[in-house]
């Protein structure tokens, strides 16, 4: 019996750390702004919604602790240091970011039933300057075929 060597084909995978959590991972996101690898439930982002972000939007995609820097007016960054509960605030602060959405949200819907009012009412102020535009209209070919009748009156008179 004759032995031939084996060959495997090896894959290796790339092992991160969350900056979040310390849980080992090997599929996640990287901040663009800082560098650090972030596992998606940390991250504050779906494996589905990173994939669709589009090479270019993951490329610059940034870790909720950017995120707020570049939203903040204080040019600090806040620390990263891991809190007693052994998390990060990783989670805390994604709750923040998502209520904070929700109130905006919140205040954006509530001014929909006054746009909607304004919407008809503008609707309702343009109804009636058509039907004035037609009325008007009207009067004006009127008073033109007035003056056509009168021009021809006078055409006449001149001629006696």
């Amino acid at each position: 019996m004759i032995k031939t060597p084996m060959y495997f084909n090896v894959t290796y995978v790339k092992i991160n750390i969350c900056e979040s959590c310390s849980n080992e991972f090997n599929d996640g996101a990287q901040c663009y702004v800082c560098k650090k690898y972030y596992d998606f439930g940390c991250a504050g982002i779906t494996k589905r919604g990173f994939r669709n972000l589009g090479a270019d939007r993951r490329a610059q995609w940034k870790c909720l602790q950017c995120k707020k820097v570049s939203f903040s007016p204080s040019p600090s960054r806040p620390s990263s240091e891991a809190t007693p509960g052994g998390n990060s605030g990783g989670e805390s602060a994604t709750l923040d970011v998502i209520l904070k959405e929700i109130r905006e949200m919140k205040n954006l819907v509530t001014t929909v039933p006054s746009l909607i009012e304004d919407i008809k009412s503008i609707k309702v102020e343009l109804i009636h300057l058509k039907e004035s535009c037609e009325y008007n209209s009207s009067l004006v070919k009127s008073f033109h075929d007035q003056v056509s009748s009168l021009e021809r009156g006078v055409s006449q008179i001149e001629k006696i």
